[in-house]
């Protein structure tokens, strides 16, 4: 009866003994949420990471790399993104990395794997918006018209009424006045308006016909 009482007594323990090397020692199951992370600086980082053998680790877990506050760009979608995550517990270099490193593999993302130096050792940059440039206005008069697609195919406004220049299948612009958009000069004539074209050559305009269908110019 003696020997029945121990083993009774014992099964808890082992059962607590069990829960307790899970818990500490395994990474928190898949998700999408990022999870309490593990430390185990006996953990080494997966090959994947690229780290020497034997590399010790400060932190290997399963979070984002913005809740770590390790993200290498501050705004970047990926994150936000759960990744196993393995950070270096001393500085070294590896390639052009040089300092304590960041292993990102992203759960999401099947193979893709991020490594980039910790922000305490210069690893961090913001995303800048790109400047935008402001058009110059054209001189009065002066406007700029598409000639890639041809002078048959070129639409301007002016005084209230569309025009066309008076050309028939023509599908080049003149010498001389580019391929792509050329500025040209628009001045009224009794006959109706005129362009002057970069070269100095002279195209009149004649009323154009009303067109219901799209215009589309590849």
């Amino acid at each position: 009866m003696a020997s029945v009482k121990l083993r009774a007594c014992l099964l808890p323990i082992l059962v607590l003994s069990v829960g307790g090397c899970r818990l500490a020692g395994a990474p928190p199951s898949g998700g999408a949420a990022p999870s309490t992370a593990w430390i185990d600086t006996g953990q080494e980082a997966p090959e994947a990471c690229g780290f020497p053998d034997g590399t010790a680790l400060s932190y290997a877990g399963r979070s984002t790399t913005a809740a770590l506050n390790v993200q290498e760009v501050v705004g970047d979608p990926l994150s936000d993104d759960p990744a196993d995550i393995f950070i270096t517990r001393d500085k070294f270099d590896q390639g052009d990395l040089h300092g304590q490193l960041v292993c990102a593999i992203f759960v999401d993302h099947p193979g893709f794997v991020e490594v980039t130096v910790h922000p305490a050792d210069g690893g961090r940059f913001s995303e800048e918006p790109m400047p935008t440039a402001t058009p110059t206005p054209l001189p009065s008069g002066m406007i700029e018209i598409v000639t890639h697609c041809g002078l048959d195919f070129v639409r301007i406004e002016f005084e209230g009424q569309v025009w066309r220049f008076d050309v028939d299948d023509q599908p080049n612009p003149p010498e001389g006045w580019g391929f792509n958009t050329t500025v040209v000069e628009l001045v009224p004539s009794p006959t109706g308006p005129i362009v002057i074209g970069p070269d100095g050559s002279e195209l009149p305009l004649v009323p154009a016909e009303p067109d219901p269908s799209p215009r589309i110019c590849m």
